[in-house]
């Protein structure tokens, strides 16, 4: 590729270069690789004030998860975002000296001082002062030189520091640089990556004491309901797939499928009862019938603002607003 090439990508492809949407369906691109934010970029998008184009930018070693697109590649190689990210890493990657390593040499220059100017003041004695032969002198000044410069100490610090490294092995942690464990134990602040790197770059549902819920319903129903307004088929949306996960721990089933298809035994879907998420209703809905008492309900699932009372203007096929709407809206966002 060279830029100015014009790609067409599919879901599930891996974007080969920087390029810019051109046309075809909305697309969403887990970008978690470069930026390690688990939820997927919408292109194209709004631009940022900034930037021109910005919406439609798509970097490459991203992954395409949603839509086929056609697009134009812009930059390749090391002139990617990806590219100028690992050329970085390549520089720094040199050899610096820890600070274990340097009070070590620091210690060995003090010995070393310290044996040069004794030996240099047992010379002088010696040869000028008692008139020691020279032959005798510089064996003495040679043995004090051999025996003050500290041999072993290489050999020491690596059988010293091997242990440390197995023991962390053992653990779990994989140990690049020997001297890591010391420069661990003497360091003050740590800057790391969060998503990803500290968590699992995964969403998760909780239903325990800290989910609130109203009028009655208990967590386990509010999942329950929030599993049946999300789209099992669509194991790549990350909200769904958070939904199902935690409504299949909570029934105790194998698997999301299964989970699934016992929920479908009480809750039968309606035709076109099902409506998906979009970025402009913001939410997700679904019209069932409950086998037991034969009533048709009504779930729907999304931000907080938009369940409570929804917008006309986005055009989506369900409208409404909660009860006593004011002081609802109050108290679930002191909740929130």
């Amino acid at each position: 590729l060279v830029p100015g090439d014009i790609i067409f990508m599919r879901g599930g492809d891996i974007i080969p270069a920087d390029c810019y949407y051109l046309s075809g369906d909305p697309c969403q691109c887990d970008e978690a690789a470069l930026t390690g934010e688990s939820l997927p970029v919408k292109v194209p998008r709004k631009d940022d004030a900034e930037t021109k184009y910005s919406g439609r930018r798509m970097w490459s070693g991203s992954i395409l998860k949603v839509g086929e697109c056609e697009a134009v590649v812009s930059h390749t190689g090391v002139n990617t975002m990806i590219g100028e990210a690992a050329k970085k890493i390549q520089e720094a990657s040199g050899k610096e000296l820890g600070v274990f390593e340097g009070k070590i040499i620091d210690a060995a220059k003090v010995l070393i001082g310290i044996t040069v100017i004794v030996v240099f003041v047992l010379f002088f004695y010696m040869y000028f002062v008692q008139k020691v032969p020279i032959a005798e002198v510089l064996e003495m000044s040679l043995s004090l030189v051999i025996a003050s410069v500290p041999v072993a100490l290489p050999m020491v610090m690596k059988v010293t520091l091997s242990i440390g490294g197995k023991e962390m092995a053992d653990e779990g942690g994989i140990v690049t640089h020997l001297t890591a464990l010391e420069e661990i134990a003497s360091m003050k602040v740590l800057c790391s990556d969060k998503t990803g790197t500290l968590t699992t770059a995964q969403m998760t549902v909780y239903y325990d004491s800290s989910c609130r819920t109203y009028n009655g319903f208990t967590p386990h129903q509010v999942l329950e309901f929030a599993s049946i307004a999300s789209n099992e088929a669509n194991k790549d949306d990350p909200i769904d797939s958070a939904v199902l996960r935690a409504y299949c721990q909570s029934v105790g089933a194998s698997s999301v499928d299964a989970a699934v298809e016992a929920r479908k035994k009480n809750y039968i879907l309606e035709p076109e009862g099902f409506c998906g998420f979009n970025a402009i209703v913001k939410r997700t809905s679904a019209t069932v019938k409950c086998k037991k008492d034969g009533k048709k309900y009504f779930f729907a699932k999304g931000m907080v603002d938009v369940i409570l009372k929804t917008d006309p203007a986005d055009e989506g096929l369900h409208q409404w607003e909660v009860d006593d709407y004011a002081n609802m809206s109050q108290e679930v966002h002191q909740n929130d």
